[in-house]
C-alpha cells in the first residue's frame, strides 16, 4: 500500500474498517509516513505470510502490490505480480477468507496488444490465469482490470505527472506523438470508489469470479487531454504532437466497459477529466 493506488485505498478503507497492511524493507512510505504508528503492518520480506493469518481474523484482501518492471528483471517482475500473490491467494484459501480482491490493467484485455510494459503484461495475464483455476476453492474474487487513472502521489514517472511537471516548468517544446491514441482517464478517487464498493457489498456478490473493466466508459485522445493540461495550467510549452513516432503495437483505441460496474455495484465516475 505504498505506492501511488494502495496509500490512496487504504485512507478509504481505513473509513469502514480495520486494516493490515504490508510493505517491503525497501518501500518509501512517504505516501503513508502518518499511518505508520497507528495501523498494524508488517514488513512483507521479514514476517511469513503464515504469520499473519495466525495472529490475526481476517476477512479479505485487497492486493495492490504491482512491479511494472522499469530496469527490473522478469524475475522480480514475475516474483512480485505472479509468486507473491499466488502466494496470498493460496493463504487465503487455506484459512477461509471471504474475499479476493485483484488489481489488474487494462493492458490485460482482450483485443489489446502492445509492446509496451511486454513483461509486466505478461505477468499480470500469467496471475489472472491462476485466479480462474482457483476460482472455486475459497473466497470470492474480483478481478479489477483499471483503465488509465492519475492523481495526486503518483510517480513522477508516470505519463501525467510527467507532462504536468513538463508543463509547469513551461518547458520550452514537449516533444510528442501525434496523439491521436485514445485512452479511458480515470481519476484516482473514482478508482478508490470501486475497492471500496466492492469490500461494502462483497456480501451480495455471488459469482466465485469476477472480473470489472474500471474506467469512465468514455474515450479521450492523447492530444486533447493534454491540451487540457495545457490550458488549466496556462502552460507556455509548445506541444510538438508529430515530432516521435508511436510504439510498436500502440494501442490506438481503449475505453473500459462499465456495464459489470453499474450493474454489481452501482458505480458511476464522477470526477471529469478537467476537474481532475
Amino acid at each position: 500500500v505504498t505506492g501511488f493506488l494502495g496509500s490512496h485505498i487504504l485512507k478509504s478503507l481505513l473509513e469502514i474498517s480495520e486494516v493490515i497492511f504490508l510493505k517491503r524493507s525497501c518501500s518509501d512510505v512517504w505516501r503513508i509516513r502518518e499511518l505508520l504508528s497507528g495501523v498494524t503492518h508488517y514488513d512483507a520480506d521479514k514476517t511469513p505470510l503464515e504469520n499473519i493469518f495466525k495472529e490475526h481474523r481476517i476477512d479479505g484482501i485487497v492486493h495492490t502490490a504491482t512491479e511494472y518492471g522499469r530496469n527490473k528483471g522478469a524475475d522480480e517482475i514475475v516474483a512480485s505480480n505472479v509468486i507473491f500473490p499466488l502466494k496470498l491467494l493460496r493463504l487465503s484459501i487455506a484459512n477461509k477468507i471471504s474475499f479476493f480482491l485483484n488489481t489488474d490493467t487494462f493492458f490485460n484485455s482482450e483485443g489489446v496488444a502492445s509492446s509496451h510494459l511486454f513483461d509486466y503484461t505478461l505477468s499480470k495475464k500469467q496471475f489472472e490465469a491462476w485466479l480462474k483455476v482457483y476460482k472455486n476453492r475459497g473466497p470470492r474474487i474480483i478481478n479489477l482490470k483499471l483503465s488509465h487513472f492519475y492523481g495526486p502521489r503518483d510517480g513522477s514517472e508516470k505519463f501525467v505527472p510527467q507532462m504536468l511537471s513538463k508543463m509547469l516548468r513551461h518547458e520550452p517544446r514537449i516533444e510528442l506523438t501525434e496523439g491521436k491514441q485514445r485512452r479511458d482517464f480515470i481519476y484516482v478517487d473514482d478508482v478508490v470508489k470501486v475497492y471500496r464498493l466492492s469490500v461494502e457489498k462483497i456480501d451480495s456478490i455471488r459469482d466465485p469470479y469476477l472480473e470489472l473493466e474500471v474506467g469512465t466508459g468514455r474515450s479521450t485522445t492523447i492530444k486533447d487531454f493534454l491540451k487540457i493540461m495545457q490550458r488549466l495550467t496556462q502552460s507556455r510549452s509548445v506541444l510538438d504532437f508529430g515530432k516521435l513516432p508511436y510504439r510498436d503495437n500502440e494501442i490506438m483505441e481503449h475505453h473500459a466497459k462499465t456495464d459489470g460496474l453499474m450493474r454489481t455495484l452501482g458505480w458511476k465516475p464522477e470526477i471529469s477529466i478537467e476537474e481532475g
